[in-house]
């Protein structure tokens, strides 16, 4: 912002990138030794195996990495390549909206894979299913919600952002909703299976998936169009997170089909019904609705998907935390209390 306020343009905005980057590196430098002080870095103590581990996992992540950049930054070049210019602007907006909840769950993933590591690494089995159950079920919590509201009012929202003429995409924003909420269903699956070192499995599935979404978008995209290419997306990430990844994961983590259904997905689903149905009901008839109407539908439905997420019988440990951050908050403020009259 700065740097676009000093009249740099584009150039300087990406330009201060680089800076910032070195900054944040001396930064993680200086927290590092501050928690590791024993550790040096140097040639003394490396050996081919370490370096062939190493490079082994990192070339999975890299091929991860390829394929998430194959899924989320390609269609817009197959779209200009193929069709007009024009055409960019509604499908990068309409995926824009689609990575709302990516941006929110990837930072709860943090977290997944390394403790996935330590669990699988101390041979704690029925930890790491928990685990797998809990993080499955959080990042479903997350993406649920945000595909209700982009499917059933998807084109409001994007009417109301850049303009009337781009409500009528509201069907392109709920293909991109859906196929990113079932990328996202299998994140924690992917994670856990880094973890136990199952990486190689999950790059190949990726990157293939990645291939695919490039080919049957340039595919379709000439006979239907943008929607053609949200589709192109679609049926690769159902195949590789439901028909690959899930299967895979219950099986190596033995988690039931009955145990999935039963604490995984029912707890989202239902709650998501409801909520989906009243934001219809709340939308219906609504042309042209302003901006405070549709936050207020929008905060109605979310309202009613978070008490129907919490009062599931499988949410229990989503409970107890809830408990234990009211519980913190309270006796936070009587703390503050006290001390304030105490002063006075």
């Amino acid at each position: 912002m700065a740097a676009l306020f000093a009249g740099w343009g584009v150039v300087g905005m990406l330009a201060v990138i680089v800076p910032v980057n070195v900054l944040m590196g001396m930064a993680s430098t200086v927290l590092l030794k501050r928690v590791a002080s024993d550790l040096r870095i140097g040639w003394r103590g490396a050996n081919r195996a370490a370096v062939r581990r190493v490079l082994s996992f990192s070339s999975s992540v890299f091929a991860i990495e390829t394929a998430t950049r194959l899924q989320t930054k390609t269609a817009e070049f197959v779209i200009a390549a193929l069709a007009t210019l024009d055409a960019v602007t509604p499908y990068a907006l309409a995926r824009r909206l689609g990575d709302v909840a990516e941006m929110v769950a990837i930072q709860f993933l943090k977290v997944v894979m390394p403790l996935a590591s330590e669990l699988h690494a101390s041979e704690h089995g029925s930890k790491l299913r928990t685990l797998y159950i809990v993080s499955s079920r959080i990042a479903l919590a997350i993406s649920v919600p945000v595909a209700v509201v982009l499917t059933v009012i998807g084109g409001k929202i994007l009417a109301l952002w850049v303009g009337p003429a781009y409500g009528h995409y509201a069907g392109l924003v709920a293909l991109l909703a859906v196929s990113r909420l079932i990328a996202s269903s299998q994140w924690p699956a992917s994670e856990i299976l880094l973890g136990m070192t199952k990486h190689r499995m999950v790059a190949a599935t990726a990157l293939t998936s990645g291939v695919l979404h490039v080919v049957l978008g340039a595919l379709l995209l000439p006979s239907f169009g943008l929607t053609g290419v949200a589709v192109g997306g679609l049926i690769p990430n159902v195949i590789a997170s439901l028909c690959i990844i899930m299967p895979f994961a219950t099986r190596t983590l033995r988690v039931s089909v009955g145990t999935a259904i039963r604490e995984i997905w029912a707890p989202t689903a239902i709650p998501g019904v409801a909520a989906a149905a009243v934001l219809w009901m709340l939308q219906y008839g609504s042309v042209s609705p302003s901006l405070p109407a549709v936050l207020t539908w929008v905060a109605a439905s979310l309202l009613v998907f978070a008490i129907g997420y919490v009062s599931m019988p499988a949410c229990h440990a989503e409970r107890h935390l809830i408990a234990e951050v009211f519980a913190a908050a309270s006796t936070q403020l009587r703390r503050s209390t006290a001390d304030v009259r105490r002063v006075a």
